[in-house]
């Protein structure tokens, strides 16, 4: 038989898995992940205050745009086959 609890009472048995990427988690990492790049990048071919610098931190923003959306595509690919019945 099943397993009792508190007052002898049976407990349910149900699990539910669930199998779907959380998409948040990887839109952030993605975009985490563009921003540190882009950053190393930066203190390793920057010095100063000039243009270059400002150019490649600009960068840093559309790296963190496009890592959110690269990470979030791979989310939807993940999802794919688990949609499968």
């Amino acid at each position: 038989m099943g397993e009792t609890g508190p007052g002898d009472e049976p407990i349910a048995e149900v699990a539910v898995v669930r199998r779907a990427p959380r998409y948040r988690s990887f839109v952030v990492a993605g975009m985490l992940v563009a921003v540190v790049v882009v950053t190393v990048l930066v203190l390793a071919f920057g010095t100063g205050a000039s243009p270059t610098v400002v150019i490649l931190m600009i960068a840093a923003c559309a790296a963190a745009v496009l890592g959110g959306l690269l990470g979030g595509a791979v989310a939807v690919l993940l999802d794919r086959p688990a949609r499968r019945p």
